[in-house]
């Protein structure tokens, strides 16, 4: 079933690419180091924000989206949310548990996924909308674009700037102190 939806390949890829590029700019950045605590795994980048988290909520997110389009079964939506939850949240406490991330690491990476995340479904829904009005021409000008998966992305978008902004203000702060 899946072989055929080659158009959320580029969606994917976006969302994949743009969470990696944005985890690595954050951790530039910000320079927030690792916890002080002997992690059980040393990691060699910054701590802010949580790559893991950001990449595990963008792809289970993705994968619920495309359950959620193709599947009617009210059953099959409840469980395939569910479990994308529970390992979304798993990898989370196993960042903190493992002691390469602070919990606010973990958070930020989540509310980088879910932005990457609409932002995907986004160019999802337009090439899909563009292959449904615009089958026979090529003119992506014309094809109409969700106006709350706009709205959506751009609201996470300034919510994304004002934490990454107030968690690196609050860091440098403390590292001025120090």
């Amino acid at each position: 079933l899946m072989l055929k939806k080659r158009i959320y390949i580029a969606p994917l890829l976006i969302g994949v690419f743009g969470a990696s590029v944005f985890e690595l700019l954050g951790k530039i950045a910000f320079h927030r180091p690792r916890p002080n605590i002997m992690p059980v795994y040393a990691e060699k980048l910054f701590s802010f924000p949580s790559g893991h988290a950001a990449l595990t909520f963008f792809f289970y997110g993705f994968l619920v989206y495309l359950i959620f389009k193709y599947t009617k079964r009210w059953h099959v939506r409840v469980h395939s949310m569910f479990w994308a939850t529970a390992l979304t949240l798993a990898v989370g406490l196993s960042r903190v548990y493992l002691g390469v991330h602070y919990v606010s690491d973990v958070w930020a990476g989540y509310l980088l996924g879910g932005l990457w995340l609409i932002i995907s479904i986004t160019f999802a829904e337009f090439f899909l909308s563009f292959r449904r009005n615009n089958s026979s021409t090529k003119d992506y000008q014309n094809a109409p674009m969700p106006r709350r998966m706009i709205t959506g992305t751009v609201l996470l978008l300034l919510i994304f700037i004002i934490v990454y902004s107030v968690n690196g203000a609050r860091f440098t702060q403390q590292k001025i102190l120090v």
